[in-house]
């Protein structure tokens, strides 16, 4: 179940058990479960007569369910100035697993960057991979924006440190504080 246990009955485990007199009931001798693995139960069934037999049975318990990773909305940063690029640090996703363990792995993207990487300017997404002890896994995306800080009310004809140059013709009023990307 979600809350890392399982159940398993009799029934679950019966077989095809027969009697002359009829099979009156049966029981199994471990039901309850809180880790996965190989568990040997014994299995005991009754007749109406009161005779009982029995046997040993494997139980595996596996765990088939995935767990939950949330990202958070998107990281903003500026690129500052004289710089190519800015140093974003994204927050750790929200995981989750029944299991009550996970490994959090950020997977390669085409820009090569993760949390705490140096970002150009532009849109770029980080994937997340959250993964429990038995290899079910979850993603999430990460969009990390990163724009080339201008001073509101200013036009630029500008050459960055990178070797690209790009022009900037705001038009009306820029809130100070205002962030924008070009793209050279």
């Amino acid at each position: 179940g979600p809350t890392g246990t399982a159940t398993v009955t009799a029934s679950q485990v019966e077989n095809g058990s027969t009697d002359n007199c009829a099979v009156a009931s049966s029981a199994l001798s471990v039901q309850d479960f809180t880790s996965t693995g190989e568990f040997t139960g014994t299995y005991v069934v009754w007749e109406n007569s009161g005779n009982r037999d029995s046997c040993f049975t494997t139980i595996t318990v596996v765990d088939t369910i995935a767990p939950t990773v949330a990202c958070a909305g998107p990281t903003y940063a500026a690129v500052p100035q004289g710089q190519c690029s800015a140093q974003v640090f994204i927050p750790v996703p929200q995981m989750g697993d029944n299991s009550g363990m996970v490994t959090l792995t950020d997977s390669t993207n085409s820009d090569n960057l993760f949390s705490g990487s140096w970002f150009p300017a532009g849109t770029h997404t980080v994937e997340y991979t959250v993964t429990d002890p038995s290899g079910n896994f979850s993603t999430c995306i990460s969009t990390v924006e990163v724009s080339a800080a201008v001073k509101p009310g200013l036009s630029y004809n500008y050459t960055s440190v990178c070797g690209n140059s790009a022009s900037f013709e705001p038009t009306g009023t820029i809130p100070a504080g205002a962030q924008f990307s070009a793209t050279p």
